[in-house]
């Protein structure tokens, strides 16, 4: 890495990506110490003492001044204002964590930055964790099993992305032949790359990819799916998609209904009564409901034909579905998850 001043035909409003068979480099204006940032992927041998992740020696001026000629982009280097060596590491906490430490983020995983998932990564984790730590803090009782499904759907997760970030940056910077061979064809095919770029079916793919549809908490023990099962809802364990939806015939969205913190439970429009809590037991009837104290919301959803119900989690993941309004069931996950107690339903803002 290096913080540049540079003279050439270079637009300040775009990312330059020079591709070579030693390695790729970036050229963005986007520097703290100087105008112009520059990023390079070479392989080398860390010196002693080296920390991964961490900003290494500076590299050598001559070494930068040729990185840049070399790169085919017309830049002349003016003057280096700071450059470092970063040692990369690809690696995976053996565990994410045992109550009360959990590790999240960098701390549990470290990877190059191809393809940007760090921060994705991160987030997710802390998004996963967020919430579980909240409703074990607020149940009143232990719930080893919620905290301890951290680690068993994030590091899986984690793994998968691992894999991602190592084969896209093996095609960037990897001396292996294959890797050579083909960064030295890719020049010749850049004519060809706007009209890639303007497939907008084929540009969506990638972004798509790299937003980690993949990710998903299938095993976990939070991911249950109780018999009948209800058609036309994601499998316990994925992403609940966008999609329209009516609650009362009035027109809105999945993820508005559920925009709002907390459990959120999807009556379909035929589903009977569901009975939740045990003291007292109270009938959710209408078309939305909260419980005072609990962060849990119900929606009877008119849109949607049939008798089932679907729990989201509150990071965005099914985490039950049944094809019935199976109240036993439905209870004991949602004790699973920290939420069953003693409620009172308020339902169209009068207690049901």
């Amino acid at each position: 890495m290096a913080d540049l001043e540079l003279d050439g035909p270079l637009d300040a409003g775009l990312l330059h990506v020079a591709v070579g068979s030693a390695g790729l480099v970036f050229l963005f204006a986007l520097g703290e110490g100087a105008a112009w940032r520059m990023l390079a992927t070479r392989p080398a041998v860390p010196p002693p003492g080296a920390r991964f992740g961490q900003l290494g020696p500076a590299v050598p001026g001559e070494e930068v001044v040729r990185l840049v000629h070399n790169s085919g982009l017309g830049a002349v280097v003016r003057g280096v204002r700071w450059s470092a060596q970063v040692p990369l590491q690809h690696r995976i906490a053996s565990t994410f964590g045992k109550d009360p430490v959990f590790l999240a983020g960098d701390a549990a995983h470290a990877h190059s930055p191809a393809g940007g998932q760090g921060m994705n990564n991160g987030i997710l984790d802390a998004l996963n964790l967020g919430w579980k730590l909240g409703f074990a803090s607020t149940a009143g009782r232990p719930l080893p099993e919620l905290l301890e499904s951290y680690g068993q759907e994030r590091r899986p997760a984690a793994r998968r992305v691992l894999a991602l970030t190592h084969v896209i940056f093996f095609w960037e910077a990897s001396p292996h032949p294959v890797a050579r061979l083909a960064r030295s064809i890719l020049p010749a095919l850049a004519p060809a790359l706007p009209l890639v770029l303007r497939q907008r079916w084929l540009t969506s793919k990638g972004i798509r990819l790299l937003a980690q549809p993949f990710v998903h908490y299938w095993s976990s023990p939070l991911s249950v799916d109780g018999p009948p099962r209800a058609g036309g809802w994601p499998r316990p364990g994925e992403r609940l998609p966008d999609a329209p939806a009516a609650v009362g015939g009035r027109p809105t969205r999945l993820h508005d209904l559920t925009a709002g913190p907390g459990i959120h439970l999807f009556l379909e429009r035929d589903a009977g009564p569901v009975t939740l809590g045990v003291a007292p037991t109270v009938p959710v009837t209408g078309e939305q409901a909260r419980l005072q104290g609990q962060l849990l919301h119900v929606h009877r959803l008119t849109s949607h034909p049939g008798r089932g119900v679907v729990a989201v989690r509150p990071d965005g993941y099914v985490g039950f579905r049944c094809g019935d309004a199976d109240a036993d069931r439905l209870h004991h996950w949602l004790r699973l998850v920290g939420v069953a107690g003693d409620w009172r339903v308020v339902a169209g803002g009068r207690q049901a």
